[in-house]
């Protein structure tokens, strides 16, 4: 007889829980990640064999929460040990992305925004839950000629600003003289990731 490894169901924000014990590959085959699953916690877990693996491809946003003292494959993505991100996270535009905790990235780690951005001057909405430090283009260039407007106290447009802060929304626009409805890729980055707001 051995016990069997479990996996609950997901909370309210879409977090699932391994049960405590050790993962072989045979375990983690049994894991389901569906596009409403935005992270795994396995703080419990006390050994993830290394020829684990698990598909993320239903939802590449999925955070992997593992113990502090975790070894993982070096093929995972998205891992975050304790409240440390040992990867760099890569938020994928139209899938779900919620971070349970705020997370800080180890030396030489970060993360990355990518989406498609009007360059025609008009304006579209964007939030994001890191204090951007970098906008880059296709060609890995920084973007400085982006204007961004928020709500301040008395629901008053503040007009003029270049800074996005973590889960503001802003309406931003990036003026480049492009014709109209003209789209580039641009890359957001940061160094650390807050902690997303209840979904409840």
């Amino acid at each position: 007889w051995a016990p069997t490894n479990d996996i609950s169901e997901p909370d309210v924000n879409g977090t699932i829980t391994l049960s405590a014990g050790e993962w072989t590959a045979n375990d983690f085959a049994k894991l389901s990640i569906n596009t409403d699953i935005t992270g795994v916690d396995m703080s419990n877990v006390t050994k993830i064999y290394d020829n684990s693996t698990i598909d993320q491809t239903s939802n590449p946003n999925c955070l992997l929460y593992t113990a502090n003292d975790a070894t993982v494959p070096a093929t995972w993505t998205n891992v975050v040990k304790g409240t440390e991100a040992i990867t760099d996270i890569n938020i994928i535009d139209n899938y779900p992305f919620y971070a349970k905790t705020n997370i800080t990235f180890a030396a030489g780690k970060k993360v990355n925004y990518t989406r498609n951005c009007y360059i025609d001057g008009g304006w579209e909405n964007i939030c994001v839950p890191f204090d951007v430090e970098t906008i880059l283009d296709e060609d890995q260039a920084p973007v400085s000629n982006h204007i961004v407007q928020s709500l301040s106290e008395g629901d008053v447009l503040a007009f003029d600003e270049t800074i996005i802060k973590a889960n503001i929304p802003y309406i931003a626009s990036f003026p480049t003289g492009a014709a109209a409805e003209t789209q580039a890729e641009y890359t957001f980055t940061g160094s650390e990731i807050a902690q997303t707001g209840h979904l409840s």
